[in-house]
């Protein structure tokens, strides 16, 4: 795979052959781009690269030339481990199931045909399902982006010529109650059923986080004290965005409800919550994709 990587401007990354490393003394909320290039880019037909995080891989992406930059002016086709991103602001939350490690393999998929462009990615061989899919007329003469978000980082790319064949979204195979839950909820005053989502992954031995998103995502800890009996977290951290006063009043109900937790049960492949006031919300499994996940994204991230 002849080539050599670009620097985004930050003079920080190193390479030699397929491996790319970062050396930055990164001080808060920063973020280093390393962009494969060879003769030309990517245009047309399937093309499939898998990058190992050797340590500190902070993301996946593929850009034109013109828009790899620096930082967070850099846009692309990104996937972060968890978000999905045009390298400046979140598009979709909660695509990945798990931060990247080292040791781990991510997989990114580029489809292009007369109809349109597609991106696919996957994480330790199990698909996420399709994150992007832009009609023709689309970007052009793309190259794989790694992104770091601190020094003493290494990754490892490498195209392969074995496509995938799965596209959909695959179910994480985690044990309850960890996983992506919904449950729609119908306010008076808004004219479509609202969805709520809570995304539970464990944290240490009986701990657990709780990601609970209506309008904002709040964090709430589970601790599982007996087989039966559960213990939520008395504060929620949470974001402060602000949205319609129907949902903001819908988010305060359930951020209530949640702090009393007392009960998680599986029923039927569902997620049982009860309160220690004797109140229950039943929420369903999904592997987060279509509707649920608003993918593929349709609009050109490049174009922002």
């Amino acid at each position: 795979m002849p080539g050599q990587w670009l620097d985004d401007g930050s003079e920080t990354i190193q390479g030699e052959g397929p491996v790319v490393s970062c050396n930055a003394n990164a001080k808060g909320d920063a973020v280093f781009h390393a962009l494969w290039k060879e003769e030309s880019g990517v245009s047309s037909g399937v093309h499939f690269w898998e990058v190992e995080d050797k340590g500190g891989l902070g993301g996946v992406g593929l850009t034109t030339l013109d828009k790899f930059q620096k930082g967070y002016g850099c846009r692309m086709f990104n996937f972060n481990s968890i978000n999905l991103s045009d390298g400046g602001a979140l598009l979709v939350g909660q695509y990945g199931t798990d931060s990247f490690k080292a040791g781990d393999k991510v997989g990114m998929l580029c489809e292009m045909t007369d109809v349109d462009l597609s991106v696919t990615f996957y994480h330790n061989g199990k698909c996420l399902g399709t994150a992007f899919k832009i009609a023709h007329p689309y970007p052009t003469e793309l190259f794989p982006v790694i992104t770091f978000k601190k020094g003493d980082s290494c990754a490892e790319l490498q195209k392969l010529d074995t496509i995938p064949q799965t596209r959909d979204r695959e179910p994480s195979g985690k044990p309850f109650p960890e996983g992506d839950w919904h449950t729609d909820v119908h306010v008076q005053g808004l004219p479509e059923a609202h969805r709520v989502t809570l995304k539970i992954s464990l944290a240490g031995e009986g701990v657990y986080r709780a990601s609970l998103k209506v309008c904002n995502n709040a964090m709430i800890q589970l601790t599982k004290k007996d087989q039966y009996e559960w213990e939520a977290s008395a504060n929620a951290a949470m974001t402060m965005m602000m949205g319609p006063p129907e949902l903001m009043k819908l988010e305060q109900e359930f951020i209530q409800f949640f702090q009393g937790v007392s009960g998680l049960d599986e029923q039927g492949g569902n997620l049982q919550l009860v309160s220690c006031d004797g109140d229950s919300c039943a929420m369903k499994m999904f592997y987060p994709g279509g509707a649920a996940l608003a993918i593929p994204i349709t609009k050109n991230p490049l174009e922002r």
